[in-house]
């Protein structure tokens, strides 16, 4: 119910307020996001690394002014991260190389504010981000190895590939800059920015005397595109 409200405003600004604006520039965008997790508490010998995916959608901007605007960026992103873990049991040195894999249709809201320039004009970005899941979260195990020993095939094709629940709308932070310059009639633009997930994204049934970890999204992006004026 909540995912639905969320859209319904989204639509209502998209549909309603951004055609009572004079100067509206749309376009498609494609780029790379590198992203990565949080998790809560941390665990002596793991280490999180970045995974790169997709990220597509369009780019729709009010300008205020020459300065001032507003710019959506409705998009499909794959997130996720690689991670490596390692523990000494018994004398058993154990290492595991996975990757996790979320599929998101995200919509940042930022506000804009663009510098003077000849040709190439720069501009700073800043402001939410709200992230819908469209599926489950994938957990692949990658490589295990036992005292150096890969025993991977040892493991049960269950165990290999999971499915974690992912309901959670992912709430967030968004910080950038860029630079647009014309081309003919149309507009193109390069820019990079910095998506800090505040939601916690574990949706997993709490066990027991198990402590429950607290799971964030983290993704840096780089993105172009190009722009058409109405």
């Amino acid at each position: 119910m909540k995912k639905n409200h969320l859209l319904l405003i989204t639509f209502y600004f998209l549909i309603f307020v951004i055609p009572g604006f004079s100067q509206i520039k749309i376009g498609p965008l494609v780029g790379v996001n590198l992203s990565g997790l949080s998790i809560d508490p941390d665990v002596p010998g793991r280490n999180i690394n970045t995974k790169s995916g997709l990220t597509a959608g369009a780019t729709i901007i009010y300008n205020f002014s020459s300065m001032f605007g507003v710019q959506l960026e409705p998009a499909y992103t794959q997130s996720g991260a690689s991670i490596y873990s390692a523990q000494t049991t018994d004398g058993l040195i154990l290492e595991i190389e996975q990757t996790i894999e979320m599929n998101y249709i995200n919509i940042p809201v930022l506000f804009k504010v663009s510098f003077a320039g000849d040709f190439i004009k720069p501009y700073l970005l800043a402001g939410a981000n709200i992230g819908f899941p469209l599926d489950n979260t994938k957990v692949t195990i990658d490589k295990v190895t036992a005292n150096g020993e890969d025993v991977t095939e040892l493991l049960p094709g269950e165990v290999i590939e999971q499915e974690l629940k992912n309901e959670s709308i992912d709430y967030g932070l968004n910080f950038g800059a860029g630079i647009s310059f014309p081309i003919g009639t149309f507009g193109l633009f390069f820019q990079a920015q910095y998506n800090l997930g505040l939601t916690d994204l574990n949706d997993e049934t709490p066990q027991e005397g198990v402590e429950q970890g607290v799971i964030k999204n983290r993704g840096f992006q780089v993105k172009t595109g190009v722009l058409i004026s109405f």
